[in-house]
């Protein structure tokens, strides 16, 4: 028997005869190979900038592959290599250790199978399961199905009329809140998304750019969105670097075949290996295989050429594709910003059960819990900030449609920061090293302790940019970020503070001052006595410019 199975989960399906495979690791962003079905040919998928339009039954025969594979734990085995072909990499796949996915398509009759001439059976570039391909083609040959099929508008109707489409357009044909399902075509950062729309068809047809009637046929559009609310560190920072793409593992790297490896005995035949061999072959092999010779550390690194990335920004795009890449996922239309970028709320599918080494991660793997939906959806914004990887943005919380949704997020986002994890993970906390030294306590106030200061920026409604006083002339201080847990707190310390300081002398105010404050509160936020947004500290004043006084939280 051959060796050379691994372990991994389908995290992408490109076309209908390729699979994305990543590594399963317990922590870290995974190694991945890109697997082309060995012996099968499937229809070509057309291309975005219009250079090639798809085949008969591309889609379709992405589609059945997509819906067969993505998000699967999977074994598979590369059998040989063509470097004419660009170094692309042929084998086999199982899933659940038990179904061929090559066969699958076939006996689907999604692709064909491509003729073995003796030159391909000599230099082993055969699968080695031909027979029971030959045997799955020939069955849906009979039946008429997929590309065998005897409908003469079938062909014609299986080609997509495929559309970049204007995100401006498109939201005002959606119109804000609306829901539409599309498939995540391409994960660009942990926030930004490619999607694939078909419906609803009126919104699709009317955001085309070109200026070419769209096919009423089979139009797909295909447009760029952001996840409202929160922003994922960016992948596209100048610059070059050779960074790990994985952390160092003993055992062979992705990058080779293990000795053995490959099409055995160059002999054509449908008898390669068992249900079982396969299975005893991964026990064995798997990320770290156990009968390995070598148990040097071998560490696989990006090629200089590829921009580096900020902080933790492939840890949040490996964390969106894993959950939201070539899946179908539920959209909310928020809005629109000046630029006229789109951005929606992103609720993915439950993922498949993990195989065992990502046990212990959390849910999918993510190390977090998250709450679903009555049909197993769960906010991506969610994920990502409790993860620590991607942060609160103003603008995009003042999008949301869903009542009381900023407040989740800004809990979440705490959650993670409490975490420190992701871009957390060097974060000192607001009574930490981050204040700097205020009134001249060098690691900041203790809790409850009240300072003075000057308010010198109202970020938002719920934020403040305080300077604090200094107790001599010569004391250096630190502007610090003080936020809002509540309207009600705010006001409720704003009377004790001016009372407070109304005795001492130390803060000279006006009736005319205090009144303008309490104007400035909205009575329906200060009734409410809503929750915290982020339980940090207390903002005491909205007087931009006016001295305050506020208490280290």
């Amino acid at each position: 028997m051959s060796s050379g199975w691994l372990r991994g989960v389908v995290k992408e399906v490109p076309s209908g005869d390729t699979l994305v495979i990543s590594a399963t690791v317990k922590s870290g962003v995974p190694p991945e190979k890109r697997i082309t079905l060995s012996s099968l040919i499937a229809p070509k998928l057309g291309l975005r900038d219009g250079s090639r339009n798809d085949e008969p039954f591309a889609y379709q025969s992405r589609e059945f592959l997509r819906s067969l594979c993505i998000g699967q734990p999977c074994v598979f085995r590369v059998e040989h290599k063509i470097e004419a072909a660009g170094n692309r990499e042929f084998g086999s796949v199982f899933l659940g250790q038990q179904r061929n996915v090559a066969v699958e398509v076939a006996s689907n009759g999604w692709a064909r199978v491509k003729f073995a001439s003796a030159a391909a059976i000599e230099a082993k570039e055969v699968s080695p399961y031909y027979d029971a391909l030959q045997q799955a083609e020939s069955e849906a040959k009979a039946l008429e199905l997929g590309l065998w099929t005897r409908d003469p508008t079938a062909s014609e109707e299986s080609v997509r009329d495929l559309r970049d489409l204007d995100a401006s357009a498109f939201f005002l044909g959606l119109g804000k809140g609306a829901r539409f399902v599309a498939t995540v075509e391409q994960v660009l950062s942990g926030s930004t998304l490619r999607l694939g729309v078909r419906d609803p068809v009126e919104a699709v047809q009317s955001a085309v750019q070109s200026q070419d009637p769209p096919s009423s046929v089979f139009l797909y559009g295909s447009v760029l969105v952001h996840v409202s609310g929160v922003q994922a560190p960016s992948m596209t920072r100048p610059g070059t670097s050779s960074l790990p793409l994985r952390g160092g593992h003993s055992g062979p790297a992705w990058g080779s075949t293990p000795a053995g490896g490959g099409v055995g005995g160059g002999v054509v035949s449908s008898g390669a290996d068992t249900e079982s061999s396969i299975s005893n072959a991964v026990e064995s092999l798997s990320i770290n295989p156990s009968n390995s010779n070598s148990t040097t550390t071998t560490t696989t690194t990006i090629p200089t050429s590829i921009p580096t990335s900020d902080p933790f920004a492939r840890e949040a795009k490996f964390l969106t594709e894993t959950h939201a890449l070539n899946r179908d996922v539920r959209l909310i239309a928020e809005g629109l910003d000046r630029n006229g970028n789109l951005y929606v709320t992103v609720l993915t599918p439950a993922l498949p059960p993990r195989p065992t080494p990502s046990a212990g991660q959390g849910e999918g793997g993510e190390g977090v819990e998250v709450v679903r939906d009555g049909d197993g959806y769960a906010n991506l914004a969610e994920m990502l900030l409790k993860k620590g990887l991607a942060k609160c943005v103003e603008s995009g919380l003042g999008l949301l449609s869903t009542p009381g949704a900023g407040l989740k997020y800004r809990e979440w986002e705490r959650l993670g920061r409490d975490s420190r994890q992701g871009v957390w993970v060097n974060f000192a906390g607001v009574n930490g090293a981050v204040n700097g030294a205020v009134n001249g306590v060098a690691n900041g106030p203790a809790k409850g302790t009240w300072i003075r200061g000057r308010v010198v920026e109202v970020s938002s409604g719920d934020c403040l940019v305080i300077r604090p006083f200094a107790p001599t002339p010569t004391t250096t201080t630190t502007t610090t970020i003080m936020t809002a847990d509540s309207i009600t707190a705010a006001m409720n310390a704003v009377d004790m503070a001016l009372a407070e300081e109304e005795k001492t002398g130390a803060l000279r105010h006006s009736k005319e001052d205090e009144d303008d404050l309490i104007d400035m509160m909205d009575p329906e936020f200060v009734d409410a006595n809503k929750v915290s947004y982020f339980g940090d500290a207390n903002a005491r004043s909205l007087h931009l410019g006016r001295a305050v006084s506020g208490e280290g939280g």
